[in-house]
């Protein structure tokens, strides 16, 4: 029952959306409606996404990272897992990425988690550990935390419950001293589920 809790809980935390508010209304809503498309009709709603991309060209560099981002993250829920991993590699393909280190932080975060849905084990760790990467460029401890996290409970569904518990500790110093209630605590309750 705790394993299942774990699936169920932590995506609506960990793979938010976190650039929304940052996006201008027209790009919102072109993302909005591809989201809501895909809920409904399941099907033929990538128009709506390439809509906010077109507009998303017009802005800087880093608002079309994150157009890429907020659409990849709708997909991942409600569409095609295989045009999920075509809008991340897009988005990680962008030009001047070490300006925008947390957009790929999080960019590789859903591709690690889209290898994980097709179960290509091979890539899963080394795409977590890149997204790591440019946590720590970014240097946002708060997105370092939640790919820690990610990564241990994969090793653990994975069977290496030993390697997922290594992982926790050395992630426990700094969640304990985050301010973000969620990240203190997630630690604690992953490794509630390994024992």
């Amino acid at each position: 029952m705790r394993t299942i809790l774990i699936l169920f809980f932590f995506p609506t935390i960990l793979f938010s959306q976190d650039f929304f508010p940052y996006l201008s209304d027209d790009i919102k809503t072109a993302i909005e409606n591809g989201d809501n498309c895909l809920k409904k009709e399941g099907q033929h709603c990538l128009d709506y996404y390439e809509e906010a991309i077109e507009m998303g060209r017009a802005e800087k560099d880093s608002t079309l990272g994150m157009v890429f981002k907020e659409i990849a993250t709708g997909i991942y829920y409600f569409g095609n897992i295989d045009d999920c991993k075509r809008y991340v590699k897009k988005g990680l393909s962008l030009p001047d990425s070490i300006n925008r280190p947390l957009t790929q932080s999080l960019l590789y975060k859903r591709l690690a988690n889209v290898f994980i849905r097709l179960e290509q084990s091979d890539s899963i760790m080394p795409t977590f550990d890149k997204g790591i990467e440019w946590a720590e460029k970014a240097k946002d401890t708060a997105q370092i935390i939640d790919i820690q996290i990610l990564k241990a409970d994969t090793y653990h569904r994975k069977g290496n419950s030993k390697r997922a518990l290594e992982i926790l500790t050395k992630t426990r110093p700094l969640a304990d001293i985050s301010s973000i209630t969620r990240q203190r605590i997630a630690p604690i309750f992953v490794m509630g589920n390994i024992y």
